[in-house]
Order: C-alpha cells, then sequence, then structure tokens
C-alpha cells in the first residue's frame, strides 16, 4: 500500500482521496497551453456566446507566464501540487481527450515512477467519452472493457497502479450508462435491470482477466428512471452496494434531497465503502451553474466525509478548468483552496483535527455584487457573494480587513468568518499585541463594474509565494488581479489587456497612457472606462426614426441580460421583483433574472429566469422568453409572472429625447396586468389581459435621458398566478433626439 493511505481506526479499510483528473488539460502543456494562448483574440462582440460571455475558462491553469512545459514536467507538477493538497491519487477521465489522455496517463505514471512518487493513478470510466458501438447503440460494455483491458496491459505493473484491496481500481461516473441500449431501456426499473448494469461489469471483469475493485457512481439515476416505473432510490443504492466494492455520487445534488442523509448508512451497511461527493462550485458557461459559497460547500462535504466515515474519496475535479470545478491551483482560486484541503484530508484520514504549526488564512469571495451590469462582454446571469476568512492559527488573534472598518476576535485553531461583498480593495490582517502577525493582500478588489460574466470564487493565501516557489524556484509569483490597477494609472488591469487585443498578456498592463485615445474614439481612454464605452469607436449616432424592436432578438440565436441594440448599447434587461399577490408590487425596485438558459422543459427558447426559491416567499419562479407556432411561425415574447413575483422587460435609454413605445399583448393561461412604468416610477399606461379576448394594444410617448429605464411590468393581478403575456410586438420609435445625442 503506498504511503497516504492511512487507516482513520484498525479495521477500517484504508482513508484514499482521489482527484478527477481530464486528461485534455494538463497543466502548462496541450490544449490548456493552446487555449490559454488563443485568448489574446477573445471579442465581446462575437457572434457566439461562449466569446461573448467572455469565453469558456476563467480559473487557468496557474503556471509561468507564456509556459509550455513537456509531458513529464508538467506531469510531475500535477503530482506534486496533488500530493501537498493531500490527494493520494488521480482517477483519469476515460477517455476525455482520446488519445492524448491516454498519452498524459503515460506521462503521469512514468514521472510517478521516476520520482518514486507516493502516488497512485487509475481511471474513471466516462461512458460519454468512448467509442460508441455501432452495432448495439447504447451498450458500452466492449468500450469500458477495452479501457480497463489497455490501462491493466499498459501499466499493470507499475507500483503506482491504483490497488484496492488488491485489485486495481476503477472508479465510475454515471456507471449505469454501461447499457443504455434498446433493450435496457425497455425494462422497468427494478432489480432485474439493475442485475444486468452488474453484469455488464462482469464481463468488463471477465474480458480484462483480474477481479477488480469498481466505484459505482449514482449520477443521473433520475435521467434513467422512467417516471411511470419508479423504483425507490434507497432500494437502487442498496442493490449496487451489494455489488460493488464502493457507491458513492459525483455530485450531491445527483442524490434526491429527502433521501441524501440515508445514503451513507445504508452503502456501508449493504457491505460497501461510502463514497462521498466532494467538490466545491460547477461553473460551465454555457450550461449549469451550482455557484459555491465560499468555502462552506466544500467544508461541509469534508465535515459529512468524517461524521460518515466515507473511505474511498473522488474529489470533483483536479482540473476541470472549462467547468471551474478544479482543485488544481488556477489563477481565480491560487493556491487556497489545495491549502485547506489538504487540512480537512488530514483531519479525515487521521480522525483527528490537524493543530496548526503556523499561522495560515484566506480570503475567498465573488469579484462583484449580484445583478451588476457587465461590459464589454455579456451576461447572462449572476449569484450572490460574501467575502470569506479562513484562517488556522496558532493561538488565538484578532481579525482586521483594512479599510472596511471591521474587527473580530479570533479563537485559535479553525476558524471561518464572513463580511459583507461591497466594492473595494481587500486585505486580510491578523492581530496579536497590537502587532501585525500576518497580512494577506489580494491582488483581486470586489469590482462595482464588472467586465464580464463570472460566478466562480476568486481566493488567494498567505502561503501563496512559498507554495509557488515550491513549484517554479525563483521565477516571479504570477498573482492574477484582473481588476487591479497593477500601475495605478486609473485603467484596471483587464482594461489595458483587452483593448490592446493582448488578454491575459501581463506585460500589456502598463502599457497604455489614460490621458490618449489610441483608436480615436473622440474620448481618452480615462473617459471611456470611466463612461464604461468601447475606447476603439466612437460614439454611436440616432437619428429620429431609429427604432429599437425587440422582435430581432431571436434571430440573434442567443439572448443576455442586458441585451444589445443594433448599435451595441446595453439596453434589453429581464427583471424581477418579489411581492405580497395583495399587494401593488409595481413601484419597487426591480432586480436582474440571476439565471438564464437557451431553453427549458418548461419554457421556451431564451430564457430569463427568476428565483425558484426564497424563504420569505412561495409562488415566485416566473421568467421571459420566445416561442412560436409552428417552426416557421413568427415569435412572440412570453413574460410569465407568479402570484409573489412581478417580471418586467426593462429598455435602458442611450439617447436624450422623446421616444414612442408600442406593444400589441394578449393572454394565455389565465388573467394577468401589463403595465408600463416610465423613467420616474409613474404609471404610464395598463391593461388586464384575459385569454380568449384580442390582443390589447399599450402605447406612450415619453421623454428619456441617457440611462433612464422603462419598464414593461407583467404581475398577477386579475388573475390567480396562473397565466402569462404573449408579447406580439413591441418596440420603441426615437422621435426627437435632444440637440447633442450622448449614449
Amino acid at each position: 500500500m503506498l504511503a497516504g493511505a492511512v487507516a482513520a481506526a484498525e479495521g477500517e479499510p484504508p482513508r484514499q482521496l482521489f482527484a478527477h483528473y481530464m486528461g485534455c488539460f494538463p497543466a502548462g502543456r496541450g490544449a490548456t497551453a493552446h487555449h490559454r494562448r488563443e485568448q489574446a483574440a477573445l471579442r465581446h462582440d462575437a457572434a457566439d456566446m461562449a466569446t461573448a460571455l467572455g469565453g469558456r475558462t476563467r480559473n487557468w491553469p496557474l503556471v509561468p507566464d507564456g509556459a509550455d512545459l513537456s509531458p513529464q514536467a508538467s506531469a510531475e507538477l500535477e503530482i506534486r501540487r496533488a500530493l501537498r493538497a493531500g490527494v493520494d491519487g488521480f482517477a483519469m477521465d476515460a477517455w476525455a481527450g482520446d488519445n492524448g489522455a491516454k498519452a498524459t496517463l503515460d506521462a503521469l505514471f512514468a514521472a510517478a515512477e521516476a520520482a518514486r512518487l507516493p502516488f497512485q493513478l487509475t481511471i474513471c470510466i466516462d461512458c460519454s467519452c468512448l467509442p460508441a458501438n455501432r452495432d448495439v447503440p447504447g451498450d458500452n460494455t466492449a468500450a469500458v472493457a477495452e479501457a480497463v483491458a489497455w490501462l491493466i496491459q499498459r501499466h499493470g505493473n507499475s507500483p503506482n497502479l491504483a490497488r484496492r484491496q488488491g485489485r486495481p481500481l476503477i472508479f465510475g461516473y454515471s456507471s449505469y450508462a454501461i447499457r443504455q441500449d434498446a433493450a435496457m431501456k425497455a425494462l422497468p426499473e427494478g432489480p432485474e435491470k439493475w442485475q444486468k448494469t452488474v453484469d455488464a461489469y462482469r464481463e468488463v471483469e471477465r474480458r480484462a482477466g483480474t477481479p477488480l475493485f469498481i466505484h459505482y457512481c449514482l449520477a443521473h439515476y433520475g435521467h434513467h428512471a422512467k417516471p411511470q416505473q419508479p423504483a425507490p432510490f434507497a432500494d437502487y443504492v442498496a442493490f449496487m452496494a451489494r455489488n460493488f466494492g464502493a457507491v458513492g455520487v459525483f455530485l450531491d445534488s445527483e442524490i434526491p434531497r429527502d433521501q441524501r442523509a440515508g445514503v451513507a448508512a445504508a452503502v456501508t451497511a449493504a457491505g460497501a465503502e461510502w463514497s462521498q461527493p466532494l467538490w466545491y462550485q460547477y461553473e460551465n458557461m454555457l450550461g449549469s451553474l451550482e455557484a459555491g459559497d465560499g468555502t462552506a460547500g466544500l467544508r461541509a462535504r469534508w465535515e459529512q466525509a468524517i461524521a460518515t466515515r466515507s473511505a474511498l474519496i473522488q474529489f470533483v475535479t483536479w482540473n476541470d478548468y472549462g467547468e471551474n470545478t478544479n482543485l488544481a491551483p488556477g489563477y481565480q482560486t491560487n493556491y487556497a483552496l489545495t491549502a485547506l484541503n489538504a487540512h480537512y484530508a488530514a483531519w479525515w484520514k487521521s480522525g483527528r483535527e490537524p493543530v496548526p504549526q503556523r499561522d495560515w488564512a484566506m480570503v475567498s469571495f465573488r469579484r462583484y455584487p449580484a445583478g451588476a451590469t457587465t461590459f464589454p462582454f455579456r451576461s447572462r446571469r449572476s449569484a450572490a457573494g460574501e467575502i470569506e476568512v479562513v484562517a488556522l492559527l496558532t493561538a488565538p488573534a484578532s481579525l482586521r480587513l483594512p479599510g472596511r472598518g471591521a474587527e473580530r476576535p479570533l479563537a485559535a485553531g479553525l476558524v471561518v468568518e464572513r463580511f459583507p461583498l461591497v466594492p473595494g480593495p481587500v486585505a486580510v490582517e491578523l492581530v496579536r499585541d497590537g502587532v501585525v502577525a500576518l497580512r494577506l493582500e489580494s491582488p483581486e478588489p470586489v469590482a462595482a463594474e464588472p467586465f464580464r460574466e463570472d460566478n466562480g470564487i476568486y481566493a488567494i493565501s498567505s502561503d501563496h509565494d512559498a507554495q509557488w516557489a515550491a513549484d517554479f524556484g525563483f521565477t516571479p509569483p504570477l498573482r492574477i488581479g484582473e481588476y487591479g490597477d497593477c500601475d495605478r494609472d486609473g485603467l484596471p488591469d483587464w482594461f489595458e489587456m483587452y483593448w490592446q487585443k493582448r488578454w491575459l498578456d501581463q506585460g500589456a498592463r502598463t502599457q497604455l497612457d489614460p490621458a490618449s485615445d489610441p483608436w480615436g474614439a473622440g474620448r481618452t481612454l480615462r473617459e471611456s472606462c470611466r463612461q464604461r464605452k468601447d475606447p476603439t469607436r466612437p460614439d454611436p449616432v440616432y437619428a429620429p426614426g431609429f427604432t429599437w424592436d425587440l422582435g430581432a432578438i431571436p434571430a440573434r440565436k442567443a439572448s443576455f441580460n442586458p441585451d444589445h441594440d443594433q448599435q451595441g448599447m446595453p439596453v434589453w434587461s429581464y427583471l424581477y421583483r418579489h411581492a405580497a399577490f395583495a399587494e401593488d408590487g409595481r413601484a419597487g425596485a426591480f432586480l436582474p433574472c440571476p439565471h438564464a438558459a437557451p431553453s427549458t422543459p418548461y419554457t421556451g427558447p431564451f430564457a430569463h429566469l427568476s428565483p425558484s426559491q426564497d424563504p420569505q416567499w412561495k409562488q415566485i419562479h416566473g421568467w421571459t422568453c420566445w416561442n412560436r407556432t409552428g417552426a416557421d411561425g413568427p415569435w412572440h415574447f412570453e413574460m410569465r409572472p407568479r402570484r409573489e413575483a412581478l417580471i418586467a422587460l426593462g429598455w435602458t435609454s442611450p439617447v436624450a429625447g422623446r421616444v414612442r413605445l408600442a406593444l400589441r399583448a394578449g393572454a394565455a393561461g389565465d388573467a394577468l396586468r401589463l403595465s408600463l412604468r416610465d423613467p420616474a416610477g409613474a404609471i404610464a399606461a395598463e391593461r388586464v389581459l384575459r385569454p380568449g379576448e384580442d390582443e390589447a394594444a399599450l402605447e406612450a410617448a415619453l421623454d428619456c435621458t441617457p440611462g433612464a429605464r422603462l419598464l414593461v411590468i407583467a404581475d398577477a393581478a386579475g388573475g390567480t398566478g396562473g397565466g402569462h403575456a404573449r408579447i406580439s410586438s413591441l418596440s420603441l420609435e426615437l422621435l426627437a433626439p435632444t440637440p447633442r445625442t450622448t449614449p
């Protein structure tokens, strides 16, 4: 047994922590290095959604600028970092990255063997990344067997091949997917079907020529269990635990909420090892968002692992930078999470909380408050956050956040404190007897005006420079602060890098003169920055008769919050407000809808959704979306309020002048009220819409100034909360601009 596999108590299985490794994303080389270099060409006005949002990746691998490591150098760096994080091995996703992933796994084995590192390596079966079965679509048994056979034939004699109970250890992801052929799908959910899944893995063992220790992943059970033939999840868990060495799941959300507490006990009672889900956030720019609450989720899952005596864990993930789940050091999380994870891993393995031998602190936060508008990149959603300080203290101390008026006493040991997320610099001081014992200054402030959507946490720790030196010696430490201003000239670092088309080039942060106008925009760079304007373009001109047509959005095949007009100015926004059903909530403040999706099972395309849950309210999950009749029918805009949630479409004026708003709308499902609120907050027009009636017209001429916002509000007044507005047309025409047009 390799070092690091320490049993918490005599007679228990050794406790081992693996991290899910994406072979397509090795640090400092391959695809990550290539795509990192391509970031220089990032454009906010790109046609594709991923680029318009600011790219797919935020948390790039933390390696020296321009690094392109050899395969073995990258592999050894990854392993040594993982060991410092308390990780005992990697489970390579088979095969994300195809043959490149296999080459990366070969390099990891070579590095571990050459340096005699106490580190174990294996694969995690991911059927979505295996070759498809053309003869029997959905039956992945042969492909799984081939992946396992490749591992054993190539590395079966390696001292670094992961084994458990003397057998090769194989992790799983959505393990049911080994059999999803038509015959399997036709079976009702239950023991007969589950046994066929077990039989498929026994066939894998037979073809591999050796018994295997298989970690069965419960993920996506609800995706393949037919609603009309439900089988209790607890029965499914127990069945698999009787047939596999370990049972777990990638994310907690894959376990039905009302059954999470009993799953670990059910697994161990059936004779298998429980594998606690372990992760801290999930941010897929084109997919779902599981916004972490600082390190609270990570700490809570570690505490659950300790309480449930979990024996085998797969951290999700080591290096999926594209989904921002990486434990590996990155541009956003630096070394902070690896140091905190090491503390909990030592606690879990030994059964005793470690006593800090030196003072250590980290600070984490979102880069801007929820609801802030991004420019120049687009945005679809935002998440709330706080500033969180985590410290490991050798003795009691006082905690100060300079410039934030915060000071709190701290006890010795592991302590956590939270503070409001207010824009400004972020620094942490630990003070004893009036003397600063530790100071941590974040290169990243909390920004008031974000330039792109970014809902992952930023984190940095007091041991950053020491950890960097362990990796790269005397190479100057890399401290990425996009909203920082390293030359203190009033232009944020992101502004200087991006507008020079040198995004992520740290050398570009000091190259621009704030008083200059290098691209002939008619403004200095300082003015463009303060006014949030494109410094490469002059102000747009809006002539009389210019029309802002909401109906132009579906043709773009993507919707953001806000959406832009033809001149590139952010004008359309999707908003909500909670209010009691009996009250008139139209006069209150509206917030940006925090969620967006290309579509959902219950909305049309280009959806913007209000929160689904709030402890103070019940019927609140509303949305806007687009829909059409037939594949080629005309589009209509839908607004779906709820009894306690008003939904609004905002139009923010980019011009000073008089505009005329005109819309036509009907109702479906139930009656509701549609109102037009002017920039002063007064209701300029309103109409109760009822199903079955002809479309109603609302029209108003209003004076606007730059930044003034008109609202079209849908609320449930006049109905029961089950209706939605169907707007067939909505436009604003500029009747008469003031002599001086200001966007």
